[in-house]
């Protein structure tokens, strides 16, 4: 679903958040409104395939890895788009050993749940802000 925006407006900043847990998809979807952003949920990466032909996701937020397939599947994929797109991994036990597992496998970063507004809104910052720099545009709640 995409909002239209006026002339000249910048189209929303889509993200997908994939979660097989309902409470982990509702605390993200609060978070990302909170801050601007439009977020696009569901709770497989199997469930998601359709939804990842739309272009105008931005980032992917991807929770404990569901169960079809593995996080280094969904940053592959990720990876071959026309403007490759961020994988933000996230989990319910913040363990060092995920993180450097994720980040190994080519995340962008590492969050842990709950989400905190400040911390979603910096990792966001710093995952879109090198592409809308190059193109000289803001966003509003995230620009750098």
């Amino acid at each position: 679903m995409r909002a239209n925006s006026g002339a000249g407006e910048l189209p929303p900043i889509q993200v997908l958040v994939i979660s097989p847990s309902q409470e982990n998809r509702l605390a993200l979807q609060n978070v990302l409104i909170a801050i601007g952003l439009v977020p696009i949920l569901c709770n497989s990466l199997s469930e998601s395939r359709k939804i990842l032909e739309d272009e105008g996701i931005r980032i992917v937020m991807f929770d404990d890895c569901p169960h079809d397939e593995s996080l280094q599947s969904i940053i592959g994929e990720m990876r071959k788009r026309l403007i490759p797109v961020p994988v933000i991994a996230v989990s319910r036990t913040g363990e060092w050993d995920e993180c450097l597992a994720a980040l190994r496998v080519g995340a962008f970063d590492y969050m842990a749940l709950p989400p905190q507004r400040d911390q979603v809104k910096r990792v966001l910052k710093f995952a879109l802000g090198e592409s809308f720099r190059r193109n000289g545009l803001a966003v509003a709640g995230v620009a750098p």
